[in-house]
């Protein structure tokens, strides 16, 4: 199709396409058209209209499927609208002849329907065009409605609809009969989805019918009511659709009508209130009865009715008025909206007060609903700001409602609960939630609305003094979000409630209250990063000892007193195990006092006590337990064996008295009863923690409880049903359990309607349980915790719990519960609801014990008895009635035979399904046992064998074709889809017949039969993944499967279905995956652009398309059915969805797609990423002035609101959306898209060079955009940040302005040279600082600020002192909080903040001190403003360092410590505090040497006070340094900023080492020394970083360096052991300095260089991994080898004589290891990285440490012997090992000369001959060579000299020089190497002409020859130096002289000009040589230039024209001098008289 030139079918192909694949061919093809047809071009269309057409009606005449059926017909739609509409109404007179059809065959049908939906597309799409002709259209269907099955009469009701909404107002005509006759009879249609179509007509037809929305109003909002009786999700969010339409339009009418002076003349006077009121009457009454009658009573609800399906749907048309009225109506509005909820809120009183548990359930429900609507407004339709004042409103209205309870009786005494008092509680706390939730949403710009007097904290405080206790728990919730938003506000808050719990204890009603508030804001201390003070645990503790002690004395509120205090133990422990670790040992005492000590205890008590003293024991029992669970889970570390002895006894007990249930039931009643749930509940939470070999001895009496809750023994009338039932089925949950519901947005309220949840009554209120309420840490969704009742949550605990048991049974002891389970199951045969029950209970509980039993390992069912009796049990329910009991039994039959690990068992069990498939022909049987086949085979595999997987995918496919079950059909599908999901390699065989059902059925199935359609999207995504890879390939069969899933994937994202679209995304995501060139990926990102906004999707839609978008800029097209993105695009779009989404998960995506759009496009389009982030974090004034001006407005004219507001939101309707203000959360996460900028764009040069960018601006025309011409917008945002209100915001903001510090701090500004471009933004960075520095400010905030201002300070942008001082002035200010020693203040916060503070302060200003140092000079102000603070900061300093040596150490000294803590931290928080010392203490270390270093390790007389700190030694201080810089270089570990941290640790060893007092210490320790070496060893071995490795190697050379200069000073006493090391001849490893040095230096080079460990190399395996090429080595490579080198030239001198020839051999070998590999050469490269010949660094550091090493021969020149001859005399010891040296050093020599001959490491033997020479020139004269050796060398000397390279002839020349100058060796090497030089000679002659003769004239010789020739010359007159013999002196002069004279210029005067440069520099060399040979052979000289006179003239001439033009450049150089002179005096005299107050010119370093 892709490739076809044509719109027309190609009838050819159609006809020889087999028959069953002829509709798909038809799809593909209209599936062509319709993306071709957008767009066509009209003239082309034409010319095909006609026949194009006929085509396409003869495809209505065949009557397609759903799928192809609206493919067709928006075909025909399109080429309408598109062409010619000439045969328009012929098409509609053809479809309706087919309509007006009496036959009602399914052929015909699909040909009716056909018709039907082609007429529909007409409509929409040409809408007037069609004239009247929809009137006979209209009577048709009309009357075909009336005898229409149901799935007819929907398409009906939508060709209706659309009919409408394309005619508009020109259908007026039908709209009366339309209501009458259609839509009102079938909005109560019992068939949901006739229902949806006649309320989606009604919908459109309220838009152009005024009579709905003006007279008759009334009846169609009851109509709409009625509609929500016995509805499902989608109706109701249809009907809220409607009532929000309906209002808007009547709002409007009655807006015109006032405006006209009309009153009633065009119908009913409608206003929001009218609606909100009607809406609150259904609401309360549950339905339509009598809700019109004012004589009813509301106080007697009991005569109505009760439906959540219509308060659902209540609450959903409220939030949709709400926006579709907008967020602008509802900032006005939003007191008029508050108090109306409220007041309905008010009114669930009665129906709260009930006995009846439905009612209250019912009560709870509605609540919730309220609560529901005030989330979907106000926390996601209005600002921040917005928020605020509604928080306000929330406060005033709490403060009316509660003011009465603020007082309490004095009384004390309990009574029942009024009326009165449950309608104020429910008001109380949806007030309290609301309010705590908008807190979450504000965070801590909320601050001064509860520190403000005119604030709301006042009536929120007396809420804990209501009367009924969900108000009280309301009010903790609430006070704890408070806390943790303003973290400032806990410790007041604390300090209140313990005053009040202290005067108000003899009130039960403060009791409860208060602890509630306590408990809430320990919980927020845990959660807060700023805690509280340890004094506030312990108050609260005591508090909590007082009321448990004081408990029996009061009778009346023992109870309150008793639960209160174990709240307050169980938060404080949970809280933080600090807090409760001085106080355990009253807790033991607590504990133990709680429970009986012994068994006979325990059974007495079941004799005595009243029902008091037994709620007592069981409150103060599940107190204990909760505080021994907190305590097991908290405080792992303090457990011990007292505490787990405590733990059982309280186990023991406690089964011990839930044995006695039924007696004490029996004695007391059922007042017991909550109270035995809550101890259950407890204990089960316990034992869920702990492992289960605990409390094996227990599992007797455990189990006997736990069988006996799950099959509901305790209860007889219970039917409490397990809340994890559904859960326990993960597979089948989301599919066909309604778990999809899960993923809607309304899903807290929709949840529990479904039909297969609706058992599931499970939510209860907060009061339920106040300890999960109020302790809990984390929420999984919403803002408040959503609780499940009592009951159910102790029964879903004790299946938790019996699961984790079960598989610690024996078989039989498994077989017996199973047998209990089937008589207890049986005896319950005539209670169905009971029995039901107990079914669902038990098979939950028995599936997780399977679960549990599988997951552990080895685990196996092998038991054939248990096997039996467990299939006896669930195979009676495989197939019933009820869908959950269905799905629980084929998870656990499936489970079951996955333990068993037994094939023939499984196989049997297939088996058995196979068998009932044939027997079984039942639509419930063939479903289950379908789909039992396919969780079979998920949890087994393929079950071992082809033919089980054949037998399988043939029944479930026969299944799946079965069109008389649509449910068969669905559960057949996933069970296909189950299959093939393990199916494996082995499936591929069926792909392609699973795939061709799929296409069949989409083409064919009912868009009504939803679930089919969903499991359809399932089985192809399982399909594409199992076909995988193969899908890009280009075979014929591979490439008709890519086109069916293609088309596959069409189908199902046409389709409606929210679900269905995200199945469709991820199956089109999976083919990109595999075959991305075939996946038209900018279509779908279209699509995806459009869904990702729609409010109504669901949560897996939006996951789907947020993880598919791939880039960021898209093309927005119009359209009134589209959603269109903001002016953004998709990115801005995206962040709006930040304020909306609450699902973290959701956010996580969101965030992730816009981190992914900032790399893939953050470059390119930087500029639209900077206006977006900008605007997202401006400041809203101009939004808030506008508010507030509406606001006045309004006020002026009350009467008119209703009219005044619409205004205000239809002013705004045709822009689109309005546009939400960015809440905290998005501006955080803006501020961190610009860190991510900054750290992308850091890459490019251009974005960080402000020359560079306006350069390549200017070249691109404006094109270009880079990060530093924004540089401004990127510090205004980091300000808006900085200075906000939000806690958040702010650190974000510094974080953002430390990273642009960081980044430009050194970018030059182009207009002023010498100055930087950040320097313009002082004054923001200053004022974006100084805010932090406040008083009030948050401690994590000052220390952020004090690490920004450390490196503004520290990055030399600030240059004049001033300006300096200005920011400098912050960080002196902080040092008051150092200096301050007063204890008066109580702190806000935990003391551990203090210490974080402190220590930042600490670190910026060792940060500052170590800046200033490194940049000290001259006019350096920055020491100077540091300097008169630093002997107050050193003694911190040190006291840090000592705090943070004590810190570091194990645990096991933790003895050790401080008992009242260190300088900067208290005993009770030193665990919270070692990350804060861990951070801080290395740039403090390096701060504190480096001022030690200059003082000698002495510190001033006059000491500053420090907390707990002492004056320490200078050994102390030594030792404390030393040590922590040793531990760090120790213990490498891998944390980011390891790097750092050693770098810092050996910068401080390298300053310290400065110190001369330091020097004389450490090497007095010499072990110390040695271990700093080995810890060097280390770091270089495991860290790749070269600056580190730089580092250390500068700390080895520190210490030899400190060795070698106390061994020749020898200043300390104790030196004896310097440099004697190796003595006795051996070295102790362990010992050695010098052995650790040599390994240092093998390991530096080693790292740069792996081939010099030849041992390593010569393993094949690691070769490959270890060569490193030298020439790629980075320069800082070539420093470490460089650094290595030197260290190993200095090693010997640690040694003794013996020791050094020890490791002679060993240094050698390395220095000549970096000789070979810096001469090897690259054959791969045709032309090497370095020219041959090149010496590089290393290659000279290398020889140079040769001559170092053989300069020093081993013998001691001091102890020679000098006989009378003059000969000297050496010790036979040392002339022994003189011989040894002289070996090993030949050896040396050898090995080096061999590298020249080796073929396979190829060197350039230039390196080779340079560094012979040095070394034979460097040993002693006495050192004898050898023959051997000797002739090596002469042939490496004549190999070299012959060479054609002319840089390595001249560094053999140079070598001849070097060896010849050596005369008591040069006489052998001349006789062997003087031949060469006079033939190289003899050539440069002869190419000068002047071998035989002086030439007349100047000949040219080569480029080379110039160089060489001055070498041989030097030669000639070294040898000349070196002959004795008179006669031989004269003959080599006067070849020299022959030589030299032939190459000076002849008439230089006329000639000397036109000589090359070379020729030039030879004729001076010559001059000057000749002269010097004048100066040392006169006689010769003489002799030889008067015998040719030639020669005389010749030198004379050449030496007058030197000296001639010597002078002359003396004079120029003179008169350049004193031009320059006279410009200086010029330009003196032009300076101005005004001087600039700032010198631009001035070199700022």
């Amino acid at each position: 199709m892709e490739g076809s030139q044509s719109l027309l079918l190609n009838e050819e192909a159609f006809k020889i396409c087999p028959d069953p694949k002829k509709p798909l061919f038809i799809y593909e093809w209209l599936r062509f058209l319709d993306k071709v047809l957008s767009a066509a071009n009209k003239n082309d269309l034409k010319s095909c209209q006609k026949e194009l057409i006929s085509q396409l009606i003869i495809r209505i005449n065949s009557g397609p499927g759903p799928s192809t059926r609206h493919l067709l017909s928006k075909c025909i739609g399109k080429i309408y609208t598109i062409g010619d509409s000439i045969d328009l109404f012929n098409t509609i007179a053809i479809c309706n002849d087919i309509l007006k059809g009496k036959e009602e065959s399914s052929q015909q049908l699909s040909v009716k329907l056909t018709a039907l939906s082609v007429l529909s597309a007409l409509y929409e799409s040409v809408g007037r065009l069609v004239g009247r002709s929809f009137e006979e259209t209209f009577t048709i269907i009309s009357k075909w409605i009336k005898s229409a099955e149901s799935m007819v009469r929907a398409e009906i009701l939508n060709t209706i609809t659309k009919i409408i909404l394309g005619l508009g107002n020109a259908s007026t005509s039908i709209h009366k009969d339309t209501y009458k006759s259609l839509v009102k009879p079938y909005l109560t249609d019992r068939v949901l989805s006739v229902r949806i179509a006649a309320v989606n007509c009604l919908h459109a037809l309220v838009k152009e019918y005024p009579t709905l929305y003006t007279m008759d109003i009334d009846g169609v909002t009851t109509l709409l009511i009625k509609s929500l009786d016995v509805s499902n999700y989608h109706t109701r969010l249809a009907v809220a659709d409607v009532f929000a339409t309906l209002t808007k339009l009547a709002i409007k009418n009655t807006q015109i009508n006032s405006g006209q002076g009309q009153s009633n003349g065009n119908g009913k006077y409608w206003t929001i209130e009218s609606s909100f009121n009607l809406l609150s009457d259904v609401f309360i009454r549950g339905g339509i009865g009598g809700f019109l009658k004012s004589t009813v009573s509301i106080t007697n609800m009991s005569s109505y009715s009760s439906s959540k399906e219509i308060r659902n749907g209540i609450t959903l048309a409220y939030i949709k008025i709400i926006k579709t009225m907008g967020g602008r109506w509802l900032e006005k509005n939003q007191s008029f909206v508050v108090t109306h909820l409220l007041s309905v809120a008010s009114k669930i009183g009665p129906i709260a007060s009930s006995d009846n548990p439905t009612q209250i359930q019912e009560a709870l429900h509605m609540r919730r609903c309220i609560s529901f609507i005030f989330r979907k407004t106000f926390g996601q339709i209005i600002s921040e700001h917005t928020q605020i004042s509604v928080c306000k409103i929330f406060g005033t209205l709490l403060g009316e409602f509660i003011s009465s309870y603020e007082v309490l009786s004095e009384t004390n005494t309990e009574t029942l609960p009024s009326v009165k008092h449950i309608s104020s509680s429910q008001v109380c706390t949806v007030i309290l939630l609301e309010i705590s939730a908008l807190v979450q949403q504000i965070g801590s710009s909320v601050a001064s609305l509860f520190t403000d007097a005119t604030g709301i904290m006042e009536p929120v405080f007396a809420s804990f003094l209501h009367p009924i206790q969900s108000t009280r728990v309301a009010a903790g919730w609430a006070l704890r979000c408070i806390a943790f938003a303003v973290p400032s506000l806990l410790t007041p808050l604390i300090d209140r409630c313990i005053s009040r719990l202290e005067h108000m204890k003899t009130f039960s009603v403060a009791i409860d209250g208060y602890s509630c508030a306590l408990a809430s804001l320990l919980t927020a201390s845990k959660l807060s990063p700023l805690g509280i003070p340890f004094s506030k645990s312990r108050q609260v503790f005591q508090l909590a000892e007082d009321l448990l002690r004081s408990a029996s004395s009061t009778s009346n509120i023992t109870q309150q007193k008793v639960k209160a205090a174990w709240l307050l133990l169980t938060s404080l422990i949970l809280s933080d195990p600090l807090f409760i670790r001085p106080n355990l040992s009253k807790l033991k005492i607590f504990w133990k006092n709680s429970f009986p000590k012994d068994k006979e205890e325990a059974e007495a008590e079941n004799q005595r006590g009243d029902v008091k003293t037994w709620i007592f024991t069981l409150t103060s029992r599940s107190g204990a337990l909760a505080s021994l669970n907190a305590f097991y889970i908290n405080c792992k570390e303090d457990m011990n064996e007292s505490i787990e002895k405590k733990l059982y006894n309280a186990l023991e007990s406690s089964l011990m008295t839930l044995a006695q249930v039924a007696s004490l039931l029996k004695s007391h009643g059922i007042a017991l009863r909550p109270y035995i749930f809550e101890l259950k509940i407890r204990l089960y939470e316990l034992l869920i923690n702990m492992e289960t070999g605990k409390y094996n001895s227990l599992n007797p009496t455990l189990l006997r409880e736990l069988v006996a809750d799950i099959s509901l023994s305790d209860n007889s009338s219970s039917t409490t049903i397990t809340s994890l039932s559904l859960s326990a089925c993960s597979l089948m949950e989301s599919n066909f359990l309604g778990g999809w519901l899960k993923t809607t947005d309304e899903s807290s309220i929709e949840m529990e309607l479904h039909a297969n949840r609706s058992h599931l009554q499970i939510i209860d209120s907060l009061e339920s349980d106040i300890f999960e309420s109020l302790t809990c840490t984390t929420l999984s969704q919403g803002y408040w915790p959503e609780l499940i009742s009592p009951p159910v949550k102790a029964l879903d605990l004790s299946i938790v719990v019996f699961s984790r048991l079960y598989p610690t049974l024996a078989s039989k002891h498994k077989i017996q519960l199973t047998e209990h389970f089937k008589e207890v199951i049986k005896s319950w045969q005539r209670t169905p609801a009971r029995q039901y029950s107990i079914q669902l209970n038990v098979l939950t509980a028995l599936l997780l014990s399977i679960k549990c039993l599988s997951e552990c390992r080895n685990a196996k069912m092998d038991n054939d008895n248990l096997r039996k009796s467990n299939f006896e049990l669930v195979s009676n329910y495989i197939n019933h009635e009820k869908i959950p009991l269905r799905c629980l039994s084929i998870e656990f039959l499936s489970r079951m035979a996955q333990v068993t690990k037994d094939a023939p068992y499984v196989a049997g069990i297939a088996q058995y399904c196979f068998d009932k498939l044939h027997t079984l022909k039942d639509e419930k049987s063939r479903a289950s046992f379908g789909i039992t086949i396919g969780v079979l085979h998920n949890y087994v595999g393929s079950l071992g064998s082809s033919q089980h997987l054949n037998t399988s995918v043939s029944i479930t496919l026969a299944l799946a074709q079965d069109p008389s079950s649509p449910t068969v059909q669905s559960w057949a599908i996933f069970a296909l889809s189950l299959i093939a999901n393990t199916g494996s390699g082995m499936f591929k065989g069926y792909v392609e017949p699973c795939l061709s059902l799929c296409l069949r059925l989409l083409l064919n199935v009912s868009s009504h039969h939803i679930d089919i359609i969903r499991s359809l999207g399932k089985l192809t995504s399982i399909l594409i993944t199992a076909v995988g890879p193969e899908l890009q390939s280009a075979v014929g069969a591979v490439e008709n499967l890519r086109s069916s899933f293609l088309v596959a994937c069409s189908m199902m994202f046409e389709n409606s279905d929210s679900f269905v679209k995200a199945e469709a995304i991820a199956c089109l995501q999976q083919l990109h995956i595999f075959a991305p060139r075939f996946v038209e990926l900018d279509w779908l990102v279209k699509e995806i652009c459009h869904l990702i906004l729609l409010q109504r999707e669901s949560i897996e839609v939006k996951e789907h398309a947020s993880s598919l978008v791939p880039q960021s800029m898209i093309e927005r097209y119009g359209g009134k059915n589209e959603c269109i993105l903001p002016e953004t695009g998709l990115e801005g779009g995206l962040f709006e969805l930040l304020d909306i989404e609450t699902d973290p998960e959701i956010i996580n995506n969101i965030k992730e797609s816009i981190i992914f759009l900032v790399q893939a496009t953050g470059g390119e389009h930087l500029n639209f990423w900077m206006i977006m982030v900008k605007d997202i974090l401006a400041t809203s004034t101009n939004e808030m002035t506008s508010l507030n001006g509406d606001k006045d407005d309004s006020d002026k004219n009350q009467e008119e609101d209703d009219d005044s507001t619409f205004n205000v939101s239809s002013k705004h309707s045709d822009s689109g959306k309005e546009k939400l203000l960015p809440r905290w959360g998005a501006r955080v996460f803006a501020l961190e898209v610009v860190q991510k900028l900054l750290q992308l764009c850091e890459t490019e040069r251009a974005h960080l060079d402000l020359a560079l960018a306006k350069e390549l601006q200017l070249s691109s025309s404006g094109r270009a955009d880079f990060l530093v011409l924004h540089l401004s917008d990127l510090i205004r945002m980091a300000f808006m940040g900085a200075t906000s209100n939000n806690t958040h915001l702010r650190l974000a903001g510094l974080a953002t302005l430390q990273d642009i510090i960081k980044r430009f701090a050194h970018v030059s500004e182009t207009e002023f040279p010498g100055h930087v471009i950040l320097e313009q933004f002082q004054a923001q960075v200053g004022a974006a600082l100084r805010p932090a520095f406040e008083q009030d400010t948050p401690s994590h905030i000052t220390a952020a600020a004090c690490e920004v201002c450390s490196t503004w300070i520290g990055s030399g942008v600030v240059r004049d002192i001033n300006d300096l001082k200005r920011v400098h002035h912050l960080l002196v200010s902080s040092l008051t909080k150092l200096k301050s020693t007063s204890n008066n203040i109580t702190p806000l916060y935990n003391e551990s903040t203090a210490t974080l503070e402190k220590l930042a302060i600490l670190k910026a200003w060792s940060e500052v001190y170590i800046v200033a140092i490194e940049k000290n000079n001259d006019e350096n102000s920055l020491l100077h403003l540091v300097d008169p603070e630093l002997n107050f900061l050193v003694v911190y300093w040190m006291a840090a360092l000592r705090d943070a040596a004590l810190l570091s150490l194990p645990p096991e000294y933790s003895n050790q410590l401080p008992d009242d803590g260190g300088s900067f931290y208290i005993a009770e928080c030193v665990d919270s505090c070692k990350d804060y010392y861990r951070d801080v203490w290395p740039t403090i270390l390096l701060a504190s040497s480096i001022w030690l270093s200059k003082t000698d390790f002495e510190l001033t007389t006059e000491l500053p006070t420090c907390r707990n700190w002492k004056n320490l030694s200078k050994e102390s201080r030594f030792d404390i340094m030393i040590g922590m810089c040793l531990e760090a270089l120790c213990c490498i570990r891998n944390v980011s900023d390891i790097d750092n941290r050693v770098k810092l640790c050996l910068k401080s060893i390298h300053f310290m080492m400065e110190s001369e007092w330091f020097q004389g210490k450490l090497m007095s320790d010499m072990e110390k020394c040695i271990e700093i070496v080995n810890a060097l060893h280390r770091i270089i071995l495991t860290r790749d970083n070269l600056s580190t490795q730089k580092l250390c190697a500068d700390v080895a050379s520190d210490i030899i360096n400190v060795v070698i200069k106390i061994k020749q000073t020898k200043q300390f006493q104790d030196t004896r052991s310097i440099g004697m090391e190796g003595s006795d001849g051996c070295f102790d490893t362990k010992r050695s300095l010098a052995f650790a040095l040599l390994e240092f230096c093998l390991c530096l080079l080693v790292r740069q260089i792996p081939q010099i460990n030849t041992s390593l190399m010569n393993s094949k395996t690691m070769t490959p991994l270890h060569f490193r090429k030298y020439a790629k080595l980075p320069y800082e490579g070539h420093e470490l080898i460089k650094i290595a080198l030197q260290l190993l030239s200095q090693i010997p001198n640690l040694c003794h004589y013996r020791g050094k020839i020890v490791i002679l051999p060993s240094i050698l070998y390395m220095i000549l290891g970096v000789i070979r590999e810096s001469a090897r050469k690259d054959n791969e490269q045709i032309i090497g990285d370095v020219p041959l010949g090149h010496v590089s660094i290393v290659s000279a550091t290398a020889i140079q440490s040769l001559r170092i090493l053989l300069s020093n021969p081993l013998r001691d020149e001091d102890n020679i012997i000098i006989d009378d001859n003059g000969n000297k005399i050496y010790n036979s010891e040392e002339d022994e090992i003189f011989q040894e040296w002289c070996t090993e050093v030949r050896s040396a020599m050898f090995s080096l000369s061999l590298m020249d001959s080796n073929s396979n490491i190829p060197v350039d033997q230039s390196i080779i001959l340079l560094s012979l020479t040095v070394m034979i020139t460097s040993v002693p004269s006495d050192f004898i060579l050898g023959s051997q050796l000797f002739g090596k060398i002469c042939r490496i000397f004549q190999s070299v000299i012959a060479s054609e390279n002319t840089k390595v002839k001249l560094t053999a020349l140079q070598g001849i020089i070097s060896i010849f100058s050596k005369k008591d060796i040069s006489k052998s090497y001349i006789k062997i190497l003087g031949p060469l030089v006079t033939f190289e000679l003899k050539k440069i002659l002869e190419k000068g002409n002047a071998l035989e003769r002086i030439p007349d004239d100047i000949h040219e010789i080569d480029e080379g020859d110039y160089l060489i020739l001055p070498e041989l010359c030097k030669i000639l007159t070294t040898i000349l130096n070196n002959i004795s013999s008179e006669e031989k002196q004269f003959q080599l002069t006067a070849l020299l002289i022959q030589v030299l004279v032939s190459f000076v210029i002849p008439s230089p005067e006329t000639r000397f000009k036109n000589v090359s440069k070379n020729g030039k520099q030879l004729n001076d060399f010559c001059l000057n040589q000749l002269t010097n040979l004048a100066r040392s052979y006169t006689e010769n000289f003489k002799k030889c230039i008067s015998a040719v006179p030639l020669l005389k003239t010749r030198i004379e001439d050449g030496l007058k024209h030197q000296g001639l033009r010597s002078s002359q450049q003396i004079q120029m150089a003179q008169m350049m001098h004193g031009s320059r002179k006279s410009q200086t005096k010029s330009s003196n005299v032009g300076t101005p008289t005004i001087k600039l107050a700032t010198d631009f010119n001035t070199k700022f370093d």
